[in-house]
């Protein structure tokens, strides 16, 4: 009879499934954020340019 060994089939070294969930989610959160702060920073550069516009029209 073959004498059974604890977890032969993962390696030693792996990371658990849960914590590379966890670091997905992060990495995931902050490209979320990232990107929403490319947008604003969208935004405000095209409301400054409609500011402008609006003043070069009014003078």
């Amino acid at each position: 009879m073959r004498k059974k060994c604890p977890m032969r089939h993962q390696k030693e070294s792996s990371i658990a499934p849960m914590q590379q969930h966890r670091e997905a989610k992060g990495i995931e959160k902050q490209l979320q954020l990232d990107t929403r702060k490319q947008a604003v920073k969208r935004w405000d550069e095209a409301k400054a340019d409609q500011d402008k516009r609006k003043a070069k029209r009014a003078s």
